[in-house]
């Protein structure tokens, strides 16, 4: 009885011996899997994502640029017209022409903001 009792205690050290080796193995299964995942994002931003980000920002920022320097244009020839309307005995903010200017310059100063920190 006691030759048995030894074995199974020594089984039973056995197989909690494998149980842990199976919880190890399979926590660095975890951690190769969660690396290799890690690993490739990492890659992918740093070689396809970053550049692309930076010609785009580029891209963006030249566009606010002409955008801004439309405004601005819009503004000088808002200016003209309003005098010349005044001089006809007209009301230039009245022109449907004229509609949706002040809307253009809140966005406008929005998108002047935003380049600004994009600097």
């Amino acid at each position: 009885m006691n030759t048995l009792k030894t074995v199974y205690n020594k089984l039973f050290k056995e197989e909690t011996q494998l149980a842990s080796h199976e919880v190890e193995l399979g926590l660095i299964e975890d951690y190769t899997s969660a690396k290799s995942t890690a690993t490739s994002l990492i890659n992918e931003i740093l070689q396809k994502d970053y550049p692309n980000l930076v010609k785009n920002t580029n891209d963006v920022k030249d566009k606010m640029r002409k955008a801004i320097n439309l405004v601005t244009q819009l503004s000088n020839m808002n200016s003209g017209l309003d005098i010349k309307f005044k001089e006809l005995g007209l009301d230039w903010r009245k022109d449907a022409n004229y509609k949706g200017f002040n809307e253009l310059l809140k966005n406008e100063k929005t998108v002047f903001d935003i380049l600004n920190k994009l600097k």
